[in-house]
């Protein structure tokens, strides 16, 4: 954990300075070689599970925010999106999985689906978001009213309709959005901010 986390540390202490694209390349290779050999040894534990999945999400955000200066960091990104996905994959699974385990699944997901489409690839985008908004409507189900959820599923649906806009379905967009439009209203009311700006 601690190793991870120097290495982001001086990637944002650099990050600004021209030129530091090699450095910050660099930076996250090795963050990857630290993160790997830990995900070898993680064996069944959830909170070094939770701890890679968070560490491999950074990396892949900094990768897509590489990707102009290094074309090849394009293809890395996605390698540590998916590394990310299957470790929330397994800690949101099993009996010791929680709600909240769940929820940042889905959250993950949509995270993932905006990667994806900014990738050009909107079918796995798409994928994603109708998973996440799976989750999001069982999680619901299991509490009725409870106003984050129904802002949550809200946000998944709207990221959805985004993804089946940007694949030319526009209809099939526009329903999906007014359910979120739906959703995020309902969850305003539930949580008492209906005169938020």
């Amino acid at each position: 954990q601690g190793g991870h986390s120097f290495l982001f540390d001086v990637h944002d202490a650099v990050a600004t300075l021209p030129g530091s694209t090699p450095a910050r390349a660099l930076l996250v290779k090795k963050a990857l070689e630290y993160l790997d050999s830990l995900s070898r040894e993680a064996g069944g534990d959830r909170g070094l599970k939770a701890e890679l999945a968070e560490a491999y999400s950074r990396v892949a955000e900094i990768q897509s925010s590489l990707v102009r200066a290094n074309l090849g960091e394009g293809a890395r990104a996605g390698e540590s999106y998916r590394k990310a996905l299957a470790l929330r994959e397994e800690l949101a699974v099993g009996p010791s999985s929680t709600p909240e385990d769940r929820a940042r699944l889905a959250r993950f997901q949509l995270f993932y689906a905006t990667f994806l489409v900014k990738s050009g690839n909107t079918t796995r985008a798409l994928d994603l978001a109708r998973r996440a908004v799976a989750i999001d409507r069982a999680l619901l189900s299991d509490a009725p009213g409870d106003g984050n959820l129904v802002s949550e599923l809200g946000v998944a649906l709207s990221r959805e309709g985004v993804v089946l806009g940007r694949d030319g379905r526009l209809q099939e967009a526009l329903e999906v959005l007014e359910q979120a439009v739906g959703h995020l209203e309902a969850a305003k009311k539930a949580l008492g901010v209906e005169h938020a700006v």
